[in-house]
């Protein structure tokens, strides 16, 4: 005869709550029962663990009519209690229906280790039901909702199970007497349930303790079966359990240790009795953003007895669970067209898999090399268990791969998230958001549409744009990757600053674009748009440009006709100027080092506070314009361009340390304004031409002369002028108001022309020589002038307030 060992909880809600808290190893429950329809039902409660106490549900406040909790199918909610964070850790439990008929929604998220179960109260103790009969569990079950919170989501059908209890027929007072949780997952966000066991042996007490999760069905090699953790609005599913094969495995899993004297006594089924049973979702802290979110329905769970059937321990394969309106296995046929919604291939040759299903999902346990094609606009969720080397094609839906196993995917999907570990060739487009590649042997070469985001957090290959009214957000853990933006979309590319730094991506420019580089090699060459915004216009998506954020790392910038913005606040960049006269970009570094080699564009390079760092800038064919505040520079002129170069350098008060400016001559025209500690300027020694002009301005400044001739004004600050010996024509003035020492090396009046400004009066010239007759000085003003190496100088009035030296 076959009974039910518990009453139906379906019948009515009025069932007891817990308090989160045990006592003395029981379980403590409110007194009051909730103020709902139905009789009273005590053989069941409503039960939450790892939650706070001020998240416990009091069942004397239930929300009648919630229609927040509508279901579609299910119809309006009777009773409703929900509490924490909606978009953090949270707990509901949502009751639908008529007596008897009653479905119950349990709900955890954002938890660590946050129960909601319904779970017997009363223990299966009169009489003790003995695994020796038939046992089977059942109940309607369906994974009402899945969303995208950090964490894992696990729901199971779990039980408590008794060795040798004291009040079976069976009792042994020879043997020990132990629980065990016997758990049977029938949905994860992780994929496919895995095995799992804490099993563990005392031999002092010959006692057993911990969980263990079912996990085959008709041997190793196939899953149990499950529901796969997608978001089902469809009719809810029946679901069977043997439980007498479910205990085979875990008593297989005990024997197999080989540590347990009482081996014997484990494998009599009699010795084993149903304690209790429990079902719902667990919410569990985690990093993947795989659905920490869960709600599960549940109708009418029962456990029948059959003691008309008896069973006996048995290590041969058996099926365990079994789901309606799901196929389990398919065989190794060359060709299967299927709408199943759950689907698992048997290993061996392969099948050629057409999914046609009109469900929202498909669940697809693949454990040989198919191909696998859908025909559906369902989400696919694929179970990676062997390499599938054919060919996995999309046809525009949601696609997730876990598992060993490596996949060839092609075609069109809406989202991936390809989290599998073999060895993977993606090609395709993606025209959703939130697709994730976190597989370090995957190969990918992807169109992006749409609004769209793709995460790589492990993978190399190459991104393009697909239309050019698509935005991008492309994120990388510092992968091999080639971005580029073909279509001219819209494209914000994103590296960890956290991540690994010996990877390179490289950005092929275009359309409009955003760079931000945490620490990896970064090279980025610009397109050939033209048409874009004025050199100091604010970035907007309505023109094409770039946008380089630089926070670390080394990069290289290859300039072209897109107007181009580097904004350096870290790392080495090396920035390539465009072979364009038409390119006009801005170069600003704050905190990085940047290195600048001109060509035919311009340019306007804008440098603050780098101490401890030099930045190195070589002339091109165009204008340069240098803005340095507290920045070391090398400016370099070209020998063969003959571009120009503005260079402004200042010291911010606060610098006390001061900064060095080196500026060498060339064929470039030079227009160079000091102003830092230590400024020094070089002529040219093997180019020709007057190319420098000089305005000292504050600091110390030291010219060294050459073949290039140059144009020199002392307006403040210190200057040692050495003219050398070579041809080059120099001519320098000084205002004697406001400069503090000049100092002339190798004065040679015939080829230098020095006057003096700012004097008031010429009787207030004052010429004095040092100890020796070897030098002259000239006093006038606040000024002084020392001539180094001279014994005789003329001086003549050259206007008001001026005299030549000479």
């Amino acid at each position: 005869m076959s009974i039910r060992i518990f009453d139906d909880v379906s019948a009515s809600p009025k069932i007891l709550f817990n308090t989160g808290t045990v006592l003395d190893g029981a379980e403590q429950y409110q007194s009051q029962l909730p103020l709902v329809s139905g009789a009273d039902n005590t053989d069941w409660s409503l039960t939450q663990w790892g939650t706070p106490a001020s998240e416990i549900f009091d069942p004397s406040s239930p929300v009648v009519g919630a229609s927040q909790d509508d279901d579609s199918l299910l119809g309006a909610a009777d009773y409703s209690w929900h509490a924490g964070d909606s978009s953090g850790a949270s707990s509901g439990l949502v009751v639908y229906g008529t007596p008897g008929q009653y479905t119950y929604r349990l709900s955890a998220a954002g938890g660590n280790v946050r129960d909601v179960f319904l779970q017997t109260a009363a223990p299966a103790t009169q009489p003790a039901y003995t695994f020796d009969k038939s046992m089977t569990f059942s109940a309607d079950e369906r994974v009402s909702s899945v969303a995208p919170l950090d964490g894992v989501g696990y729901v199971g059908n779990d039980f408590t199970v008794t060795f040798n209890a004291t009040n079976s027929a069976h009792y042994d007072p020879s043997l020990p007497t132990f629980g065990i949780f016997l758990q049977v997952p029938i949905t994860d966000t992780r994929g496919q349930p895995q095995p799992y066991s804490t099993l563990s042996y005392d031999s002092t007490t010959g006692t057993w303790t911990g969980m263990f999760n079912v996990s085959g069905n008709a041997g190793a090699d196939n899953p149990v079966a499950y529901l796969p953790a997608v978001t089902d609005s469809g009719p809810l599913h029946t679901v069977t359990i043997d439980l007498n094969a479910a205990i085979d495995q875990m008593i297989a899993s005990m024997v197999g240790q080989a540590t347990d004297k009482n081996s014997a006594a484990l494998e009599n089924l009699a010795n084993w009795s149903l304690s209790g049973m429990f079902i719902g979702p667990e919410s569990v802290a985690g990093t993947q953003p795989s659905g920490g979110a869960i709600s599960f329905d549940v109708s009418d769970p029962n456990v029948s007895y059959d003691d008309t059937l008896s069973r006996s321990y048995d290590t041969n394969p058996q099926n365990i669970v079994t789901i309606s309106g799901q196929a389990t296995a398919i065989s190794p046929t060359p060709s299967v067209v299927t709408s199943a919604t759950q689907v698992v291939t048997q290993a061996g040759s392969g099948v050629a898999l057409t999914l046609t299903s009109t469900a929202s999902s498909v669940d697809v346990s693949s454990n040989a090399d198919d191909t696998i094609e859908s025909s559906t606009s369902a989400q696919v969720a694929l179970h990676a268990n062997a390499n599938i080397t054919d060919a996995v094609i999309g046809n525009g839906y949601a696609l997730s791969v876990d598992g060993a196993g490596g996949v060839t995917l092609s075609g069109m999907f809406s989202t991936i998230a390809i989290e599998n570990s073999g060895t993977s060739t993606i090609d395709g487009t993606l025209s959703g958001a939130d697709s994730i590649i976190d597989n370090a042997n995957a190969d990918f070469n992807l169109l992006l549409s749409g609004t769209n985001s793709l995460h790589v957090s492990a993978g190399h290959g190459t991104i393009d744009s697909a239309s050019s009214n698509a935005n991008l957000l492309v994120f990388t853990n510092n992968n091999d990757m080639t971005v580029s933006n073909t279509a001219r979309a819209v494209e914000v590319i994103v590296s960890d600053p956290n991540g690994p730094t010996d990877h390179t991506l490289t950005v092929d420019g275009g359309g409009v674009q955003q760079v931000w580089n945490g620490d990896q090699t970064l090279i980025f060459n610009a397109g050939t748009d033209t048409g874009g915004p004025s050199m100091f216009s604010p970035f907007s998506n309505n023109a094409p440009q770039a946008y380089l954020g630089i926070q670390g790392g080394n990069n290289t910038v290859n300039l072209n006709l897109q107007k181009t913005t580097v904004w350096a606040t870290g790392g080495v960049t090396t920035v390539n100027g465009s072979h364009n006269a038409s390119a006009a970009d801005l170069l600003v570094t704050d905190g990085g080092q940047i290195d600048v080699t001109g060509d035919e564009g311009v340019f306007d390079l804008v440098a603050f506070h780098s101490q401890g760092i030099t930045d190195t800038i070589t002339g091109g064919n165009d204008n340069e314009t240098l803005f340095a505040d507290s920045v070391n520079l090398l400016v370099k002129a070209s020998d063969t361009f003959s571009g120009v170069q503005t260079i402004v350098a200042s010291m911010s008060a606060a610098d006390n340390e001061g900064t060095t400016a080196t500026v060498d001559g060339g064929a470039t025209q030079q227009n160079i304004y000091t102003g830092v500690k230590d400024f020094v300027v070089n002529a040219s020694q093997s180019v020709s031409g007057n190319h420098i002009m000089l305005a000292v301005q504050g600091g110390h400044t030291t010219f060294n002369g050459g073949l290039e001739g140059a144009t020199i004004h002392d307006w403040g600050g210190d200057l040692d002028a050495y003219f050398g010996t070579e041809t080059g024509i120099t001519t320098l003035d000084a205002d004697m108001s406001k400069i503090g020492h000049l100092g002339l090396y190798g004065f040679n009046p015939g080829r230098e022309t020095v006057t003096l400004t700012g004097i008031g009066n010429i009787a207030d010239i004052k010429v004095s020589t040092s100890q020796g007759n070897t030098d002259i000085f000239v006093t006038g003003q606040s000024g002084h002038v020392t001539l180094y190496g001279m014994t005789g100088i003329d001086i003549h009035n050259a206007g008001a307030s001026s005299v030549l030296l000479s």
